[in-house]
């Protein structure tokens, strides 16, 4: 069994560790005050597609293509392949394997088995061939190309640059962050979140900021369901094991409602979350109109 590593600053006041039997949490190493800055990091990759470059809209297209020649299963979503061909595009398959590949991505039961695997990475396979990703992409497995994509949806953040609902991209595309892909969930979060784009750079921030006072050594949150909506614990649950995978068990959910039926470990992944600017949807998951409102003046549940 490998050892434990050791706690990794990856912010100044900010530490990541191993908790047993619940992955990886970050925690605070400083007091922090409300308001406070805790972390601000640039995305690693973006593949919304509303941005200024509109450089992703020629995956978007040959992805709505294969949803429209039914060539694939019925189940088959553009979205759902989106961000990981994005990222293979922008970051090859070593920048994958460092920077994504080692990220959650989700129950190992849940991931397709080789011969699933091999038929859902088609669009993979048609991008390389159409000249849309160069022929390198092709050394990735199909069964690593399943976790990609996991790893993406678990840990990417939706974002919307100017498009209105009913405009072409709206609520299409994610971002995802090194750092902060490292917080966990909580129903009684510590931690504010908002996504901006900088001009200069030409990408997106995600900048971190402390909701409550925080004390060191204090685990640090943020919350996957909308505060505002003031969710009862049977619908916070469901809808995390739906959308993420988990049965909660923060403190607010053991207080309200018990332990779970199903005992599972309290780690809680990084979900599909974007900015002000974005509805719900089942079938890509909650988005950010269903995630705390960092601009809401009412933040408590």
């Amino acid at each position: 069994m490998a050892e434990p590593q050791a706690p990794a600053e990856i912010a100044p006041g900010v530490l990541a560790c191993e908790v047993p039997g619940c992955g990886v949490a970050a925690f605070a190493a400083k007091d922090f005050q409300r308001g406070d800055i805790v972390l601000q990091e640039q995305a690693i990759f973006i593949s919304a597609v509303d941005t200024p470059s509109r450089r992703n809209e020629e995956i978007y297209k040959a992805l709505l293509a294969e949803l429209h020649s039914r060539r694939l299963t019925a189940d088959f979503t553009p979205n759902a392949h989106l961000g990981a061909l994005v990222a293979l595009r922008d970051l090859g398959v070593q920048g994958c394997k460092d920077f994504l590949l080692k990220k959650c991505h989700g129950d190992p039961e849940q991931l397709p088995n080789p011969r699933l695997a091999r038929q859902e990475a088609a669009p993979l396979r048609r991008c390389i061939a159409s000249g849309i990703l160069p022929p390198a992409c092709a050394a990735l497995p199909a069964v690593e190309y399943a976790k990609l994509r996991m790893a993406i949806q678990l840990n990417g953040f939706r974002f919307n640059f100017n498009a209105q609902e009913g405009d072409f991209g709206y609520d299409t595309g994610e971002v995802l962050f090194d750092k902060i892909s490292r917080l966990n969930h909580s129903c009684t979060p510590n931690l504010d979140f908002n996504l901006s784009w900088d001009a200069d750079n030409e990408t997106v921030v995600n900048t971190i900021t402390a909701s409550t006072p925080i004390r060191t050594n204090e685990e640090l949150n943020i919350s996957y369901l909308p505060l505002r909506l003031k969710l009862p614990v049977e619908e916070r649950r469901a809808q995390l094991l739906k959308h993420w995978g988990f049965h909660c068990r923060c403190s607010r959910c053991l207080l309200e409602g018990g332990a779970p039926c199903v005992a599972t470990p309290a780690v809680s992944r990084i979900p599909h979350r974007s900015d002000t600017r974005s509805e719900g949807s089942d079938s890509e998951g909650i988005c950010w109109e269903d995630l705390c409102d960092p601009d809401a003046t009412d933040t408590k549940c």
